[in-house]
């Protein structure tokens, strides 16, 4: 089968096959088509006729979006393909943290992740650095407090030393744990103003603590958010997912290639995500490197470590 697109006139043809026309290679390669271009002109040849009308719309996608940016990434490239596959437009594109802010979901993947989280109240998100896992996390936390279907966001951490003791930073036991904590407090400061936090943590609806604080608690009512999941232990893990009370939802992150655990010590994620797996009322999400949204170098470095491992 074949078909043939006429692209927009007014587009920069250099920006939309990109660089080597790597950007039509990943559309072929993705969809099974193959594409030949002749100045304005496009045809699409394949033998599955759902990926040759999938390929007409990420073209034109695309060259809506080279119109409007005048520019494209490979990583939007993938996220056109990824959204018209799995027809991911009647998931959320953005999360409404308080009056004054939107946050917009940029992969398919965290498009997924929130909408998971809006159907299931047990939902695990696995993947590496800088997919936003935690932030996406923490911002449908502070859209469920700010509609306020949930009266409490809870934050909380493992506190494993990675190649630092607790015993050599300075201060107290508070001021050696608020490092380790910092990264989900970031996030916060970033979706809202000072004076926004300051009214939740005023009234007690934002906490963020070490996982041995959730021990021995029922949390009803709560948005509860474990990060760094991958540390944890098989006690652990049980203790805190055991918290779970009424009109609560739990949401759990980690990467599991990213453990700070003794070498011989299986991480308490790993064991729950295999109990687990089969339950249909809990959400899985895994992202990969094409849903790092930090520099372009995330991807590469981490991909440069795991060729690394795997040789070891």
């Amino acid at each position: 089968m074949e078909i043939t697109v006429n692209l927009d006139p007014s587009i920069d043809l250099s920006i939309f096959h990109g660089f080597n026309n790597t950007n039509l290679k990943i559309i072929e390669e993705s969809l099974n088509v193959s594409l030949f271009s002749r100045g304005e002109t496009i045809k699409i040849i394949g033998e599955n006729k759902t990926n040759i009308d999938n390929a007409v719309k990420v073209i034109e996608k695309t060259s809506a979006l080279v119109k409007k940016k005048k520019s494209i990434t490979e990583s939007e490239i993938i996220y056109i393909i990824e959204n018209t596959v799995n027809n991911s437009d009647e998931f959320s594109n953005f999360i409404k943290v308080s009056n004054n802010r939107v946050i917009n979901l940029k992969t398919y993947h965290q498009k997924l992740f929130h909408n998971n989280i809006l159907e299931k109240d047990l939902v695990f998100s696995i993947g590496p650095s800088g997919t936003g896992k935690t932030y996406i996390a923490v911002a449908t936390g502070l859209s469920y407090l700010f509609k306020k279907k949930v009266n409490k966001l809870i934050l909380t951490r493992p506190v494993v030393e990675a190649g630092e003791s607790l015993g050599f930073l300075p201060g107290n036991l508070e001021e050696k744990i608020n490092p380790y904590l910092r990264p989900l407090l970031d996030s916060i400061y970033d979706m809202l103003t000072i004076d926004e936090i300051m009214k939740y943590k005023e009234r007690e609806q934002i906490e963020i603590a070490p996982l041995a604080y959730m021990r021995g608690r029922t949390l009803n009512n709560a948005f509860i958010i474990l990060d760094e999941a991958q540390n944890t232990s098989e006690s652990q893990i049980k203790m805190f997912l055991t918290r779970m009370g009424h009109n609560s939802k739990i949401v759990v992150t980690g990467d599991i290639t990213q453990k700070d655990l003794p070498y011989n010590k299986k991480s308490g994620l790993e064991i729950t995500l295999e109990l687990l797996k089969n339950m249909k009322d809990v959400g899985f999400i895994f992202f990969d490197k094409k849903d790092i949204v930090r520099h372009p170098l995330v991807a590469k470095i981490i991909e440069a470590f795991e060729k690394y491992e795997k040789n070891q």
